[in-house]
């Protein structure tokens, strides 16, 4: 046997590849625009809230599509008695669709809390590979996930890799005064960020919510909350308040303001604003499809390509970049390991996978049926 093998490799894995590509088109445009001071939206808070909002209501179209095949494909399956029978449980679907909604307030918040954070304060960038620990932390108590040996040692080798890369990162940065706050606010977005997702993957499993009925509800949240948001601050100048990112308009600083943001628009900002807008919803339903169908754990891939761009950002010195590539090709390696798309097949590592746990069930099932055709000779 080979030491390194394939598992199951699903076709809806390619889910993860979309979602990266727009998340990382989103965070290229933004950079690259405010770089070039053609951009205002970046330094716009409840702005960019209301922008992520509006993208993720465009799930409002695949979920009529959805819903009008699920409920086609319902009244075809159910004859008149079951359809009788289904009107007279109504209480019960009620009962069942308020439940469903405390799970998608604690998403909605999730996202708009971390969203918030990462707008109104400057953070750093590729801490994504300490998710991996935080989802595996909140799986473990809300969906029971169950770890073996490649799990664990994946996630060392996961976190030693990342802690590398971030030293790297930052050793030749010129660390400011806030710099350990800036550490801190990444940690805890990243924290909520995993929550979100484990959640989610609670909803989807357990509450049969489906991914477009929480990135609509997710839209329409963050929209309404955002908005609330910036017309109060529009009018309410703020004084110096530290580490908090502000805008100047006539004299004044603002957390945010309208006023300061429509005085400087362009035809730029404008397709600007519709680009970043279809990210965010790329990003976040390709997020919430990639979970449903795995695990919450898969979510990784997407933000490993959507901030591969991240590790290129700095060019010097040559070795820096050098051995950050080479982190990097490692850290995917044993992500790879670690999601179960990759297999070494030594050290017993491959022996608790989804594919070898599904050929030892199959190979068990196979001798209890020829257990019980034997039984069925004997007794004739």
């Amino acid at each position: 046997m080979a030491i390194i093998s394939f598992g199951n490799i699903n076709k809806k894995i390619l889910y993860a590849i979309f979602g990266g590509i727009f998340k990382l088109l989103s965070d290229l445009l933004i950079d690259s625009l405010r770089e070039s001071n053609k951009i205002e939206l970046r330094d716009h808070p409840f702005l960019l809230g209301i922008n992520a909002g509006l993208g993720y209501c465009i799930s409002f179209i695949p979920f009529l599509i959805f819903k009008r095949n699920y409920n086609y494909l319902n009244q075809k399956s159910l004859d008149v008695d079951e359809k009788l029978i289904y009107n007279e449980t109504e209480d019960y679907f009620f009962e069942k669709r308020e439940k469903k909604i405390r799970q998608w307030l604690i998403i909605a918040f999730c996202d708009f809390l971390q969203k918030l954070l990462s707008f109104i304060y400057e953070g750093l960038n590729n801490f994504w590979m300490f998710d991996i620990l935080f989802i595996l932390i909140f799986s473990h108590f809300i969906l029971k996930v169950k770890l073996y040996k490649h799990h664990f040692i994946s996630l060392i080798l996961i976190i030693i890799f990342g802690i590398i890369i971030i030293i790297i990162n930052n050793l030749y940065t010129e660390k400011s005064e806030d710099f350990f706050f800036k550490i801190i606010n990444t940690f805890v977005i990243e924290i909520i960020f995993s929550l979100e997702i484990v959640v989610a993957k609670y909803a989807m499993e357990y509450k049969l919510s489906s991914p477009y009925e929480i990135c609509l509800f997710e839209g329409v949240f963050i929209l309404v909350i955002n908005l609330i948001l910036l017309i109060i601050f529009t009018f309410i100048p703020m004084s110096e308040i530290k580490y908090i990112k502000k805008t100047e308009y006539e004299g004044k600083m603002y957390i945010d303001n309208f006023f300061q943001y429509f005085s400087k628009i362009s035809y730029i900002e404008v397709i600007s604003f519709i680009v970043i807008m279809l990210s965010r919803f790329g990003f976040n339903i390709f997020c919430l499809l990639i979970t449903k169908y795995f695990t919450p754990s898969h979510s990784i891939m997407i933000l490993i390509i959507g901030e591969i761009y991240f590790a290129s950002y700095d060019t010097e010195p040559l070795w820096r970049v050098f051995i950050e590539y080479i982190m990097y090709a490692l850290l995917i390696f044993v992500m790879l390991v670690f999601l179960e798309i990759i297999e070494i097949n030594c050290w017993g590592l491959q022996k608790n996978t989804e594919k070898n746990i599904s050929l030892r069930a199959g190979q068990i099932d196979s001798i209890l049926d020829e257990d019980e055709t034997e039984e069925e000779k004997e007794d004739e």
